[in-house]
Parts: structure tokens; C-alpha cells; sequence
């Protein structure tokens, strides 16, 4: 049985009537991230209408999760992609699968937040409903640590419920955004002639080539500025803001009206950036889901490292 384990909620956080799904387009000015203040007001009477997803995993979420939120299904890899397909995303079907299985409608805003402060598993199911065109879709700024330090309510239980199914008729259907999936052949000829902005979200390390994870190559590809995406927070777990992220973006060399292409190794940590990105203003942006996985591991590509290019 759940219990709820009620505590004093933030003190911005009021409950409202108004519909979630009116609530959210008012809202809109918080761009892809909502904190916790947000989210409290949002569950309020008209709460079927808001969807909040923990990416946590089952046995995180038996232990205590944000009231109403439902867990990711158990045959769902966190990584949201294809089964046996290390370098593709959930396609159109495997996403409204997902939708369907959350209790998510075309009419519904969804909520996804993660236990670590930076919110990489969250940011990655924003960027899959992104890609699939499903737009009511944010992230809670800071995730679950987050939402405990605003002494915001608890619910702690074993029993996991499925959300009531979809009617038909307002499920989820796919509207793929191909410029938001990055491929090889654009990166390789971003590497050779430029034009397009690369944002490398690894470590320091693994941009210089002193780690390779694994991969028969080292370093990164040509013209990468490195943005580590655990940079773009500050220390309590919570995304930069708007002005910040523009601030180091601008430092970095990248203008939000030219394209831009973030990768990582597998396509997992870029999502942060892109969120990130989105958040700062920037509006064509991609994510190069194969990653280094892919890149590093082909012979026939330029790269760079701390030799070739002197610097990290």
C-alpha cells in the first residue's frame, strides 16, 4: 500500500483550478524546465492532465517519489533505445508504446524527473518526446533531490499501479523531427568543412583522448568545443539559468542562430546539453545519438586530441 507522508509544501506553491493543460501553455516562459515550486502548483484539482514520470527505476521509486508519479515500465531500458540497437533512439512505434504505457495522451503534459541532481536519464526521455514531436513535455530542475530539500510531499509504498489506459482516440502518435537526430554523415562533413556547431558533453579526458571508454580511437571530432554536461549546473543539482547558460555558450563560441550538433559516447549525457541549449534560446539544435561509440570507432574519420591540437 502507498502511503503519503505529507509535509508543508514550498511556500510559492499554491494549488490551482486551473486545467493542467491550460496551466502549462501559460507557462510556457519556463521552456523545458520546471522546478519544484512549478510542479507543486501544477498538482493540483486538475492533475490528471499532468503525467510525472520518475526515471529512477521501480525499486527508487517503491521507496519513496513525487505523489502520482508513476514509474518507467520494467521493460524499458533508460536509455530509450531500440532493444539490441545501441545506436538508435525509440522509433516511432517503440515511443508511443512508451506514451501509452505511462498513462501519457496527446493532451497531457508530462513531468520527467530522475534521482541525480543532474538529470541525465530525465533529460534524455524530454529529447525523445522532442524528437517524436510531442512537446508537452519538461523536466523538474534538479530532479528528486530537488524535491526533497523543498520538504515537498513524499509518497513511499511497493505497490506500483499502471496508469489508466488511453482512450484510443487521444493516444500519442509519432511526428518525427528528423532535424533533431543527428547522423554520421552530417558530423563527418561538419568535422572537414565546419559550418555547423559541434558541442562535445564528455569529460575533459575523454576529450582530449587520455580516455577512450573503450573505443579504438581517443580525442574528438575536429572543431569540438568541450562543454562537460555536468558543468551547465550549479552545485545543488539545478540547470543553470536561461542568462548563465547563454553566458557560457556565447564564452564557448556558439551563437544561438547557427545549428548546432551535441553528442557524447552513446548519446545519453548530450541530452543534458541539449537541454540546456533549448533552455539558453538556442533553437536548431541536434543530437548525434551513435555518438563516439560510433565516430571513434572508424578509421576513416578525422579526429583531434591534446597532441594534434595542443589543447583540451
Amino acid at each position: 500500500m502507498l502511503a503519503l507522508r505529507t509535509r508543508p509544501p514550498p511556500s510559492r506553491a499554491t494549488t490551482t483550478t486551473l486545467g493542467v493543460r491550460r496551466f502549462l501553455r501559460l507557462d510556457r516562459s519556463t521552456g523545458p524546465v520546471v522546478d519544484v515550486a512549478w510542479l507543486a502548483r501544477a498538482m493540483g484539482p486538475s492533475a490528471e492532465q499532468l503525467r510525472i514520470v520518475d526515471c529512477s527505476g521501480l525499486g527508487a521509486w517503491a521507496r519513496a517519489h513525487v505523489p502520482g508519479a508513476v514509474a518507467l515500465p520494467p521493460t524499458v531500458d533508460d536509455s530509450f533505445k531500440e532493444p539490441r540497437q545501441p545506436h538508435a533512439p525509440l522509433g516511432a512505434a517503440g515511443f508511443e508504446a512508451l506514451m501509452a504505457a505511462l498513462g501519457v495522451a496527446r493532451t497531457t503534459g508530462v513531468v520527467f524527473y530522475d534521482g541525480g541532481g543532474a538529470g541525465v536519464t530525465a533529460a534524455r526521455a524530454w529529447w525523445l518526446c522532442r524528437l517524436h514531436g510531442f512537446n508537452s513535455a519538461y523536466v523538474l530542475d534538479g530532479g528528486w533531490p530537488a524535491w526533497v530539500r523543498s520538504n515537498a510531499p513524499v509518497a513511499v509504498g511497493q505497490d506500483h499501479t499502471p496508469p489508466p489506459a488511453v482512450p484510443a482516440e487521444l493516444a500519442v502518435v509519432a511526428n518525427t523531427q528528423p532535424a533533431l537526430l543527428a547522423r554520421l554523415p552530417e558530423v563527418a562533413a561538419a568535422a572537414r568543412s565546419g559550418g555547423v556547431q559541434l558541442v562535445d558533453a564528455r569529460s575533459a579526458r575523454e576529450f582530449t583522448g587520455a580516455e577512450t571508454r573503450g573505443n579504438r580511437h581517443g580525442g574528438h571530432v575536429p572543431g569540438a568545443v568541450n562543454i562537460p554536461f555536468n558543468t551547465l549546473s550549479v552545485p545543488a543539482g539545478t540547470l543553470l539559468p536561461a542568462g548563465s547558460l547563454q553566458e557560457r555558450f556565447r564564452a564557448a563560441g556558439l551563437h544561438p542562430d547557427r545549428r548546432s550538433i551535441v553528442y557524447c559516447q552513446a548519446g545519453i549525457r548530450a541530452a543534458v546539453v541539449a537541454l540546456a541549449l533549448e533552455r539558453a534560446g538556442f533553437s536548431d539544435w541536434a543530437l548525434y545519438e551513435a555518438s563516439m561509440s560510433e565516430y571513434q570507432n572508424r578509421d576513416d574519420l578525422p579526429r583531434s586530441n591534446l597532441d594534434s591540437r595542443g589543447l583540451g
